[in-house]
């Protein structure tokens, strides 16, 4: 009898967000994950900390037969499946937020909700990975998140995914989407301010609406306690790793 042949495809994920980068690293079957702080606002300094960490590092110069990109940030929009038009991109993302000249403009499409969600991030940073790895495929942070949650369909659920200075919000009503917005915060009562203001126009203030937490968030944070005077809190029934990582696995 022949041994079954293992899949030994090494996969990497690198997620992007504002304030530094997360990676999953897939060699072999073994996994590696780590996430790194860059403590600047400035885009020529944070494409010269990754290009560096990227360069020093052995694991993040390893052969990947596949690569997976996710950004975060606020710069993107969700279209119906039926009213896209893949050269008008860049306009719907106009509509809705300010677009650099020197972003790039990608789209993810969604066949479950019916929607194509169309996001910017820095050039420079796509060709920069683009001369290190080869095999990539690009997403929204956001994009991603949405398609690991599992929705109740006779239920109202807020989806909450924190950053150090950000989250999105995914709300479902019904099994149907309804809304994916992403919000800065400088505090936990903006935090509270935001979800609030969005429950508020829709309806959805309720002990029955349930709010799940997700990302760089403890199970005792303020936020969490906030929340749960007007919603009901959720435990979380993933590990701490699939919380902080849902994005990338």
């Amino acid at each position: 009898m022949k041994n079954k042949k293992l899949n030994t495809t090494n996969k990497l994920s690198i997620l992007f967000t504002k304030n530094g980068f997360s990676y999953i690293s897939t060699i072999q079957g073994k996994q590696r994950f780590d996430s790194i702080q860059v403590n600047t606002n400035a885009e020529h300094k944070y494409i010269h900390f990754v290009k560096s960490y990227f360069s020093s590092s052995e694991l993040l110069s390893e052969k990947y037969q596949e690569v997976n990109v996710y950004f975060n940030s606020n710069k993107f929009t969700l279209v119906p499946n039926d009213l896209f038009d893949e050269e008008l991109a860049g306009n719907y993302l106009q509509l809705n937020t300010q677009v650099s000249y020197n972003d790039s403009i990608r789209y993810n499409v969604n066949l479950d909700y019916k929607f194509v969600l169309v996001f910017s991030y820095i050039e420079k940073l796509e060709r920069f990975v683009e001369a290190k790895y080869s095999n990539i495929t690009y997403f929204h942070s956001i994009f991603s998140f949405i398609e690991k949650i599992k929705p109740k369909k006779n239920t109202v659920e807020f989806h909450l995914n924190f950053y150090k200075n950000s989250f999105d919000l995914v709300a479902f009503k019904g099994g149907r989407l309804i809304v994916a917005t992403n919000y800065e915060f400088n505090s936990n009562e903006d935090v509270l301010y935001h979800v609030l203001n969005y429950a508020k126009q829709q309806e959805m203030i309720s002990e029955k609406t349930k709010v799940y937490f997700y990302g760089s968030i403890l199970e005792n944070d303020n936020k969490i306690k906030l929340l749960s005077e007007y919603f009901l809190v959720m435990p979380n029934e993933k590990t701490t790793f699939e919380r902080n990582y849902i994005c990338l696995i």
